[in-house]
């Protein structure tokens, strides 16, 4: 049967270099690296406010008082000192990208972590570097999978916002420019992952903890995975991770709980039209991964938003112990970027399950969830929406593929030649992995998959 592609690129959405948005957007971009920079300037600066309120008599001593005037000098001096060795780092360090997939031994993942596999993704199309998206090395369990269909897990909420490590922060200027170099990255409220996820066996927890991060300690921490560090004067050669104190000298990742990473959580779903169209979406040049390349119909980070839905759906105060089901949080997350991505909102879908779960090697061992839900829209109502704000920088355009067409079998070993000779040339490693752990469901009787008719035919 011959495959129909249904490519609505001229008629979805407006290229964002004609909108009026995108000066907001560099704006944007250019006040949150500055606000995450000054986090560790602050006592500095927290000196120098003091000192002048001292000085001044609207707010400190009528007349002059040594106390002010020594604290505002410290202020001074610690503040110069900070932005000298931010300004020497910033010229001083170069971040080069590594283009081979991380060499992870079988043996470590398998004693670390029992019911895991290590699986590279590397299209002979694509020709990047390694975490841009099209390529990657994860690990997968399709024991977990299963499990996360009918297990009841929940999340304690722990409100203790994580802080890059201090081995790092003198990078942190360097890291930003030159990471977010041609991009336009501004810095989310996210959710970081501090437990573990492991197939369920007799013995293991049903809790697992999250907490407050943001997306530049992400940046600053995990995406360092993709590149190797070189101070210029004082280290020319070339620094992994592991001799910068976070992973361990084999540069093998730590498990969550004692990673110092920030493992901002990353979701991603597919959803199906309820005329068999699975709704993808191909991303614009500003996204500092997954740049020009297709993904799920809603893929990003968790974010602190999602918690607050979830305080609000279970009527738990502030200051309370907050304890969360993980399909409620997880689903929450991959709902509101399907929304922000498409424009399609949670109360068109029907039926949405949490499908997979992985770790991305390659940026620092960073979680991954991967959903499915059913809409109650068609293909065409689909194209009608309307994506809002500044998510038009990165969304550039829908693709729908009719499910019934594809090769599943082919799709569970990550082979996506049944897509179409144009979109199979373009899959990311998020949105890959989501399709697979649809085609393992599918191709497993034993799981508790709800597949709808139109999605096999």
């Amino acid at each position: 049967m011959r495959l129909r592609v249904r490519n609505h690129k001229k008629t979805r959405f407006v290229e964002f270099k004609d909108s009026l948005s995108l000066p907001l957007l560099l704006i944007r971009c250019r006040v949150d690296m500055i606000a995450f920079i000054f986090r560790y300037v602050a006592i500095s600066g927290l000196t120098i406010t003091i000192g002048v309120l001292g000085i001044l008599p609207e707010f400190g001593f009528r007349y002059f008082n040594v106390v002010p005037t020594v604290l505002l000098t410290i202020g001074l001096a610690l503040l110069s000192r900070n932005f000298l060795e931010i300004w020497q780092l910033e010229r001083g360090v170069i971040l080069k990208r590594r283009t081979e997939l991380s060499h992870f031994s079988d043996s470590y993942i398998s004693n670390t972590y029992a019911g895991f596999r290590i699986t590279n993704y590397s299209p002979k199309e694509f020709s990047g570097s390694v975490g841009d998206g099209g390529m990657g090395t994860v690990i997968t369990s399709d024991e977990l999978d299963a499990q996360l269909l009918t297990r009841k897990m929940y999340v304690r909420w722990i409100d203790r916002k994580f802080k890059v490590d201090t081995s790092l922060r003198g990078y942190i200027p360097a890291i930003l420019r030159q990471i977010n170099e041609n991009r336009r990255v501004f810095n989310g409220r996210c959710v970081r992952m501090n437990t573990d996820l492991r197939p369920q066996s007799g013995g293991e927890s049903n809790e697992i903890t999250m907490s407050p991060t943001s997306y530049f300690d992400f940046i600053c921490s995990n995406e360092l995975f993709r590149y190797k560090v070189s101070e210029r004067k004082s280290a020319p050669e070339l620094k992994t991770l592991g001799e910068l104190g976070l992973v361990d000298y084999d540069n093998r990742f730590f498990d969550l709980s004692g990673s110092r990473l920030a493992n901002v959580v990353g979701v991603s779903i597919v959803a199906l039209t309820k005329d068999g169209y699975l709704i993808l979406t191909r991303q614009t040049s500003y996204n500092s991964v997954n740049a020009d390349l297709l993904l799920s119909t809603g893929s990003g980070s968790l974010d602190l938003r999602d918690v607050e839905v979830c305080r609000s759906k279970n009527s738990i105060e502030r200051g309370q112990d907050l304890k969360m089901d993980l399909n409620d949080l997880i689903s929450a997350g991959m709902l509101h970027e399907m929304e922000e991505e498409s424009g399609i909102s949670k109360a068109n879908c029907t039926d949405t399950q949490i499908v997979g779960y992985s770790r991305w090697l390659d940026r620092g061992g960073k979680p991954e969830f991967y959903g499915f839900t059913v809409l109650n829209l068609d293909y065409e109502e689909v194209l009608r929406r309307k994506v809002k704000g500044l998510e038009k920088a990165y969304s550039k355009n829908l693709e729908g593929v009719r499910a019934k067409d594809l090769q599943w079998d082919e799709i569970s070993n990550l082979q996506f030649e049944s897509l179409g000779e144009e979109l199979s040339k373009s899959v990311a490693l998020p949105l890959a992995f989501n399709l697979r752990a649809i085609a393992k469901h599918l191709g497993n009787s034993s799981t508790r998959f709800r597949a709808p008719d139109s999605l096999t035919g």
